[in-house]
C-alpha cells in the first residue's frame, strides 16, 4: 500500500532527521512526517559552535545538511500536522499512514517572557540555552531570568565565562553553595523583567524602573513539550508532559519510540537527539 512505511518519524529536527538517515540508508521505507519545516528548534540557532566536527555553522543550514542527506538516501518528507497515534497507525490532517516502527521526535520549545520584542532579539542577544550561547558572551555582563533549579544551573555555568551574571526572579525556590563562592553572581528578587531594550539586545527593564545594563539575557523559565498530539494515544509522559521511554528509547507501546527533546530526561542538545536517533533505528535492526 502507498502509505505503508517501515519507518514513520514525526518531527524533522535533528533527532527525527538522523534517524531518517540511517533508516533510508539501511534500505527501509522511511517517511518524516513535518508540521512547518525540517530542523525544527535549531533554525533560529544563528551559529551552532558545540556540534562536533561542524564549527560555526548557522543552524538552518545544519538543519538543511541533513534534510538533504536524509533525501540522497531516499526518506520521504510529507509536510502534514500529526493529530494522533493510534498504535501502528499515524493520522494527519490530511491522511492516514501506517509502519512497522514509529518514532516520536516533535522536540520541545523554551517558554518565553512574553516581551514584544523577544522574537525578534532570539540571536541578538536573547538565549534560552547556556552551553549552547553562553561562549558568545565571554568577559560581558549577562542575565538569567526564573527562579528555579535550572536558572541556577544556567547561572553558574556562565560565571565561569561571563563578567557578571544577573539572576532575575519573582522568588527564588532554590538555592547552590556555588552561587555564595561565585562573586560576580548577583541575585535581584524579587523582580521581573518588563522591557528590552536595544537591537542587539543593550538592556532590561525591570519592574521596579531599574535599568541593568547587559549583553545577553538567558531565559530559564521551563521547557514546553510539543506532545499534544499524544492525547488519547496511551503512551505515557511524566508530570511535565515528555515521553518516558526504557533504556532503548521504547515508549510503553510496542514499536512506539521517543527521541531528541520530546523524551523524559533528554538533555536537550543537538548532538544527543542525532545520536538517539541513529540508535533507535540501529536497536531496531538487531
Amino acid at each position: 500500500m502507498k502509505n505503508n512505511y517501515d519507518i514513520i518519524i514525526i518531527g524533522g529536527g535533528p533527532g527525527g532527521l538522523s534517524a531518517a538517515i540511517y533508516g533510508a540508508r539501511a534500505g527501509k521505507k522511511t517517511l518524516i512526517l513535518e508540521r512547518l519545516m525540517c530542523g525544527g528548534q535549531i533554525n533560529v540557532i544563528k551559529d551552532i559552535q558545540n556540534y562536533p566536527g561542524v564549527a560555526n555553522i548557522d543552524g538552518f543550514d545544519l538543519g538543511e545538511i541533513m534534510r538533504k542527506q536524509a533525501q540522497s538516501f531516499g526518506a520521504e518528507i510529507i509536510y502534514e500536522a500529526v493529530t494522533k497515534i493510534d498504535k501502528n497507525k499515524v493520522i494527519t490532517n490530511n491522511g492516514e499512514y501506517f509502519a512497522k516502527q514509529i518514532i516520536i521526535a516533535t522536540g520541545a520549545r523554551a517558554k518565553k517572557l512574553g516581551l514584544p520584542n523577544e522574537d525578534e532579539l532570539v540571536g541578538s542577544g536573547v538565549s534560552y540555552c547556556a552551553t549552547c550561547d553562553g561562549a558568545f558572551f565571554k568577559d560581558k555582563p549577562v542575565a538569567v531570568a526564573g527562579g528555579g533549579k535550572k536558572t541556577i544551573d544556567e547561572a553558574i555555568y556562565l560565571s565561569a565565562i561571563c563578567s557578571k551574571v544577573y539572576i532575575i526572579a519573582k522568588t527564588i525556590v532554590t538555592m547552590q553553595d556555588q552561587i555564595k563562592s561565585a562573586k560576580n553572581i548577583e541575585i535581584i528578587t524579587p523582580a521581573s523583567i518588563v522591557m528590552l531594550e536595544g537591537q542587539p539586545l543593550k538592556s532590561i527593564v525591570l519592574d521596579s524602573g531599574k535599568r541593568i545594563d547587559i549583553s545577553g539575557l538567558f531565559v530559564a523559565i521551563g521547557t514546553q513539550s510539543e506532545t499534544a498530539l499524544l492525547k488519547d494515544s496511551g503512551i505515557k509522559v511524566d508530570a511535565k508532559g515528555f515521553v518516558i521511554t526504557d533504556n532503548n528509547l521504547m515508549t510503553n507501546l510496542k514499536d512506539v519510540y521517543a527521541v531528541g527533546d520530546v523524551r523524559s530526561g533528554s538533555p536537550r542538545q543537538i548532538v544527543t537527539a542525532c545520536a538517539e536517533g541513529a540508535r533507535v533505528v540501529m536497536l531496531s535492526n538487531h
